[in-house]
Order: C-alpha cells, then sequence, then structure tokens
C-alpha cells in the first residue's frame, strides 16, 4: 500500500469513527429528549434559569458522555496560550441558521467542559447573536459561560420574538405550517384527505400572503424586528455594556496572566500587543454598496459616535434576514469619503441616507476568513457551522428540484450565494477543514421561533455531541507541524517566483518601460 493509499484508507477510517460515535451519542441525544417530553415542559413561555440548567447543562446521560470525554483527553494539548489556571484559548467562529443556533450553545458547552476558553469571537445572524451574548456574558474570561448564555437566551425569548401583527402574523404561520405526506401504502382516502389538507394550506398561504404585500412593499420585511432589539438592549445593559466602546474594553481585557505552553517546554510568561487583542466580528450586509461589513470595526462609516452605538444595532443588522425582518437604515450618517476608502475601498463617496444594512448571511454566513493569518498560529480558530454537511445538502436539493422545481429553485440560488464566498476560502485554505465541525442539526427548521421543550433540548445536545467528538479528534501539535509546512511551501514558492538577478557587470537587458501617456 503506498503512502497515498495509506492516508486514505486512514481518512475513511476516521469518518467511520466518527459516524459510529455519532450513533452513539444521539442515543442519548433521544433519552434526553424522550425525558423532557414527559416531563410536558414548556419551554415556549421564556424558561427560568432552574430549567435550563436542570434540563440542558444538568442531564446525567450527556454530564456521563462529558466525563468520559475529559477522562479520554486528559492532557491533550488544544492551544499554545493558557492562563494560570491551565485553561486553553481559541478563536471561535459561529455560522448563522437562525433557530438552528440554540445548537451553538451545546458546541459551546462541550468546550467550556474540556476548559477550552475564547479569545477572538466571530458570526454571521444567528452565530453574532451567540457571539455577542458570549462576548458580553462575564468579565473574566477564565470563567464558564454556557449557563449564563442560558439565562439571556431566556431573557430573549426566541418564541415571542416576532413583532409581526395581523394579518402578518397568521401568513407567517401559514408558511410554517407543514402537512405530512401519507405513506406510500395508505389507501385512496388517505391521499385525498392529504392533497385536501396541502389545498387548503396553499390557499391559506395565498390569501394572507396578498395581505402581506404592503408590509414587504412599503417596509421591505414582515417582522420589524423592534422587539428583537429593545431584549437585546436589556441584556447589554444588565450585563454592563450598552455601548460599543464598552463592549470593546470587556473583548480586549485579558486574564491577568497568560503563559505560552509548548510541548517539551516549560511554560512562559507572554503578553499580546494591542493590535493582537482578542477581537469581535459580527457580519452584516450593506446591499447599497455591496459591502461586507464586519461590526463593530466599521460602526464609525454608519454612526457619528462608534464608541457610545448601542452593540444591538450591529446584530438586529446582522440577523435581518431579507423580507423577513425589515433591514436596517442608519440615520444621520457621518460624512467620511476616506473611511469608506480605507475600509472598503469605496470611492463613490459617503451614501448619505441611502445604506441599507441586512443579513450577512446573504454575503458570509461563515466568516472564518475574518481571523485568518499566514503565520503559523499559537491558538487554532474554531468553526461551527449548523446543518448538512455539502454532500448531504447538495443530494437534498437535488432531489427537492426534481419535485418541486420553483420554491426549491430559489432556496438552491439563496444557499449559493451565502455559501459560496465562505467556502472558497476553506478551499484555497484546506487546512481550515481540520477546525471545522458541522452541526447535524437534524429535521429542525431555520426559521421555527416557536420550538418545543424537547426539540430545544434536541438542538442543544447535538451541539454537545458535534462539540465533543470534534475535541476527541482533534490534534493540535499534527495542525500546526501542516501550517509550517505550508508556510515552507510558501516561502519556496515565493523564491521561485522571483526574477534571478543580473550578475555584476552584466547588461541590462530589461526592456524599457513605455512613457507616459
Amino acid at each position: 500500500m503506498t503512502p497515498e493509499e495509506r492516508k486514505k484508507q486512514q481518512e475513511r477510517d476516521e469518518r467511520q469513527q466518527k459516524k459510529r460515535e455519532w450513533k452513539d451519542w444521539m442515543v442519548t441525544v433521544e433519552q434526553a429528549r424522550q425525558d423532557v417530553a414527559r416531563l410536558k415542559l414548556d419551554v415556549k413561555r421564556k424558561p427560568s434559569p432552574l430549567d435550563f440548567k436542570k434540563h440542558f447543562l444538568g442531564h446525567a446521560g450527556v454530564n456521563e458522555k462529558l466525563r468520559q470525554l475529559r477522562a479520554e483527553c486528559e492532557g491533550k494539548r488544544f492551544s499554545d496560550i493558557v492562563d494560570d489556571e491551565g485553561h486553553p484559548y481559541v478563536d471561535l467562529v459561529m455560522e448563522g441558521g437562525g433557530t438552528l443556533g440554540i445548537a451553538l450553545l451545546g458546541y459551546i458547552h462541550a468546550l467550556e467542559s474540556m476548559g477550552i476558553r475564547f479569545l477572538s469571537i466571530g458570526g454571521t445572524s444567528a452565530g453574532s447573536i451567540t457571539a455577542l451574548l458570549l462576548a458580553a456574558a462575564k468579565q473574566d474570561k477564565r470563567q464558564a459561560k454556557a449557563e449564563e448564555l442560558f439565562h439571556m437566551l431566556s431573557e430573549l425569548d426566541l418564541p415571542t420574538i416576532l413583532d409581526s401583527r395581523f394579518p402578518v402574523s397568521r401568513f407567517i404561520r401559514a408558511v410554517q405550517r407543514r402537512v405530512p405526506k401519507p405513506k406510500q401504502d395508505a389507501g385512496w382516502g388517505a391521499r385525498v384527505k392529504g392533497r385536501l389538507r396541502s389545498l387548503a394550506v396553499g390557499v391559506s398561504r395565498f390569501q394572507w400572503g396578498v395581505l402581506s404585500c404592503p408590509s414587504i412593499l412599503r417596509r421591505l420585511g414582515l417582522n420589524p424586528g423592534e422587539r428583537f432589539l429593545e431584549r437585546v438592549h436589556k441584556i447589554l445593559e444588565a450585563h454592563q455594556v450598552p455601548t460599543a466602546g464598552d463592549l470593546n474594553k470587556r473583548m480586549t481585557a485579558l486574564p491577568d496572566r497568560l503563559l505560552e505552553k509548548k510541548d517539551g517546554q516549560a511554560p512562559k510568561p507572554i503578553e499580546i500587543p494591542k493590535d493582537k487583542r482578542p477581537r469581535l466580528a459580527l457580519v452584516a450586509s450593506e446591499v447599497s454598496t455591496g459591502t461586507k461589513v464586519v461590526f463593530p470595526q466599521m460602526a464609525r462609516l454608519f454612526w457619528k459616535d462608534a464608541e457610545k452605538v448601542d452593540p444591538s444595532l450591529f446584530v438586529r443588522a446582522s440577523m435581518s434576514v431579507p423580507f423577513f425582518f425589515r433591514p436596517l437604515r442608519p440615520e444621520d450618517m457621518p460624512r467620511n469619503d476616506d473611511e469608506w476608502n480605507e475600509l472598503v475601498d469605496y470611492d463613490g463617496g459617503t451614501p448619505v441616507d441611502s445604506c441599507t444594512l441586512v443579513d450577512g448571511g446573504i454575503m458570509s454566513n461563515f466568516p472564518i476568513s475574518e481571523f485568518h493569518s499566514t503565520a503559523i498560529p499559537r491558538t487554532p480558530t474554531f468553526g461551527v457551522k449548523l446543518g448538512l454537511e455539502k454532500r448531504k445538502r447538495i443530494d437534498a436539493m437535488s432531489r427537492g428540484l426534481s419535485a418541486r422545481p420553483l420554491g426549491q429553485l430559489g432556496a438552491a440560488i439563496f444557499n449559493s450565494a451565502r455559501q459560496t464566498l465562505d467556502e472558497d476560502f476553506i478551499n484555497k485554505n484546506p487546512d481550515y477543514k481540520k477546525l471545522i465541525t458541522t452541526i447535524d442539526t437534524g429535521p429542525h427548521d431555520w426559521l421555527k421561533f416557536d420550538l418545543s421543550a424537547d426539540e430545544q433540548v434536541d438542538l442543544f445536545l447535538r451541539g454537545v455531541a458535534a462539540g465533543a467528538i470534534f475535541l476527541k479528534h482533534f490534534d493540535w501539535p499534527k495542525y500546526q507541524e501542516v501550517r509550517k509546512q505550508l508556510e515552507r511551501a510558501q516561502l519556496v514558492g515565493a523564491e521561485e517566483q522571483e526574477p534571478p538577478r543580473p550578475a555584476p557587470g552584466a547588461a541590462n537587458l530589461t526592456p524599457p518601460t513605455a512613457p507616459p501617456a
């Protein structure tokens, strides 16, 4: 067997092992989901912190799985930077995905259970909401934040976040309603009933859709989003980060003593320069100028006093799903043509009163490129995606295009637009595939805001399972070696591309440049 064949066989064995571990975890997930369903716990209406801690963080089967993981990974290195308590530090980037973002909390809980803490944090849409709450949760980065994130989520009260009025609310419910398909061996009576139900749902969608047209045509969105903005603002005020300046101070604050710890070497104190301090990256899309906007870095383009801006505006822009939420339109924008040129290379002048901020997912739904560095990193950038892997997603979309071509074509175009830029970056930097995990979110709908208790538990535990399996297989020294090889290859490539220098005294055969026009 050649080395190439041996490598491919090893990769196949690793994929099979991950599949077996995932099935094993899913048994625990299903048991936890059934336990919550038997309790008939209503998480649709503002659950108490006790409910979250008991049914999300305190499930016996999940804790046993995490205990096994800690035993298997004891002494394993995840980063070169640790604090004086031994917590390794990583950067974290989270994909957008609506209410599927609950799975991100499970992923974070799995990482924190292994002692991992976070420096720079980024995300889009649901990922940006989680990133902002994670950044605001506690000032001390050494403390675990998963439990406090759940408290924040309960205050956000997702099931009541939609603030549309009649008849728009009826239209949204009609669109989200799903009619179960009759079984293949069902009799003609069941098939007729199924067809009649589908017809009734279709008529209902058309009827309420026509009545909802003014909200889309005049206001460009079904839901104002003001309720979401108000609740996020209250959460940030309660955690003493009401302004972007306060948020930046909390993000850049570091533990008193950080150490660099490598294999075979004693830990040594390190100082992180100001320009390398942790930062927050919340991605939105400015469609008037076609600009990918990263908050809070680019806040000064849209508000005169960027330090005093309410950070809830950043995630309000990032989660504005086109036509589902109204876009965010900053008012009284400053005139700063030079900064538009500097930050986004836009030479059309400040687009005063014309900026329209919508969901960052239409440009970059998984902004892992924000923390990219060509140097060998001292901390990895962990990335977490939501939904099916690409191959499964393509298969599912192909079946949809065959069965329901018109509706599925629109979904396929939207998904292609929001995924292509990030996947192109990953294809050009394939080492990042070793840092990224995809949470299989199962049958859950990303725009279903009234998730039941067992559905929320299911999503959360799927995130825990994905995080645990990823940590078990992640090899930090091996990844660093891959980056070293890439750096050497880049240096060799740069030397080969450099033109040869003429020998001393040799004639210069370089043709003269053309005179300016």
